[in-house]
């Protein structure tokens, strides 16, 4: 008896109508329950609105138009193919953004006397916050649409997703001027705390929803590297409260 052929992976792209984030909270339900539906993404960012996505079988673009349409929308197929490799390249941008910011930090602590731990953990603070609220002002209805997809506040407290780049900006400046520096770290650390608990569900669950980090400026996957991202900023953010608490 011969044996059944796996079905393959196929990469599908959508040009389609969605909006904003309340679509996606329309369709993601719908394409999170269908088994064929491997992973999916929507790059609201794009003017044709892409929904990328990873089906099983022979006609994914009549399964997607199907579940779009069931939620009130419609797509028509930009292009498709076999899946493989890795999505590595996606996060170039990040990783980019990640080095220039360590590039600041030395520079700013070298040219304040020393490279000490404290110096270049502040300073790498300061910077990514700095950039990366640079990346959410571009365009800042956008990023909290996309920010409300998988973080527990912003979904739920629509200003509080307006205002996280106005915070992040504030929280790059107080460590690049050393101002209030056990304060800013307990909100560091409350901060990335909550937006750890978004990301590591999310990823945990599977659903594909674009990353936030850099804004909607890039399309950047939520996966792994964006709970490394946070993870770290934790991190740092704790270790600059234990250190401040043992010099008392």
């Amino acid at each position: 008896m011969a044996q059944m052929q796996p079905e393959k992976e196929v990469a599908v792209t959508l040009k389609t109508n969605l909006k904003c984030g309340s679509c996606l909270k329309k369709i993601g339900p719908l394409l999170d329950a269908n088994p064929l539906v491997v992973r999916w993404e929507a790059d609201l960012s794009h003017a044709d609105r892409l929904l990328h996505a990873v089906v099983l079988g022979a006609e994914p673009v009549p399964l997607l138009k199907g579940e779009l349409a069931k939620a009130g929308f419609h797509g028509e197929r930009v292009l498709e193919g076999v899946v493989n490799g890795t999505q590595l390249s996606r996060y170039r941008p990040l990783f980019i953004v990640v080095l220039y910011v360590l590039g600041f930090s030395l520079l700013m602590s070298h040219a304040s006397g020393g490279l000490s731990v404290d110096a270049v953990m502040r300073n790498f603070m300061g910077g990514f916050f700095l950039g990366f609220s640079f990346f959410k002002f571009l365009d800042v209805r956008r990023f909290a649409d996309a920010f409300a997809t998988y973080d527990w506040v912003a979904s739920r407290f629509r200003p509080y997703a307006i205002g996280y780049p106005l915070i992040e900006l504030g929280l790059g400046l107080a460590y690049v001027l050393s101002w209030q520096l056990f304060v800013v770290n307990a909100v560091t650390a409350i901060l990335m705390a909550v937006g750890l608990f978004g990301v590591v569900g999310t990823v945990h669950s599977g659903r594909q929803v674009q990353c936030a980090c850099l804004g909607t400026t890039f399309n950047l996957p939520m996966s792994i590297v964006t709970v490394v991202e946070n993870s770290v900023m934790l991190l740092m953010a704790s270790y600059g409260i234990i250190q401040m608490v043992l010099r008392v």
